[in-house]
């Protein structure tokens, strides 16, 4: 059996993909930094965690085939944030990364954003997880 987890459920897109399988019977955990404010679902668990390599997210992703990564918020470090609960992920046995990334992601764009989520993709390409990038454009 695949173990899913899905971060980000307490946003909108997060808890979308969160509604939409629990919909569908799938069974999964939820990641969120604020576990309290996770609505609770059904066939899921509820798991703390923040985008590093701390024992406590490692501990939730521990287990898990396929990892959703709903991109963290903007922020001065978001970069750093990513590779941290990136490598928690592949020190954790994560196989498969779906990450939600951005409409024409190049570390050559004249976008910061592009820049970063392009930087996110091959920092999961150089770890050797198998990966699925969503790239929206917000339309």
């Amino acid at each position: 059996m695949t173990i899913l987890v899905i971060t980000g459920v307490t946003g909108h897109l997060g808890q979308a993909v969160a509604q939409a399988l629990a919909k569908e019977g799938v069974s999964f955990r939820q990641l969120a930094r604020r576990p309290h404010k996770v609505a609770p679902l059904p066939n899921t668990t509820i798991h703390q965690a923040n985008y590093d390599r701390s024992l406590e997210t490692q501990k939730a992703l521990r287990g898990v085939d396929v990892l959703v990564m709903v991109s963290a918020h903007e922020s001065l470090n978001r970069l750093e944030e990513h590779k941290a609960f990136i490598g928690a992920a592949k020190m954790s046995g994560v196989r498969h990364i779906i990450y939600t990334s951005f409409y024409q992601a190049s570390p050559n764009s004249t976008f910061t954003l592009a820049r970063e989520h392009a930087a996110t993709e091959a920092y999961i390409k150089e770890n050797g997880l198998t990966y699925t990038f969503l790239r929206d454009n917000f339309t």
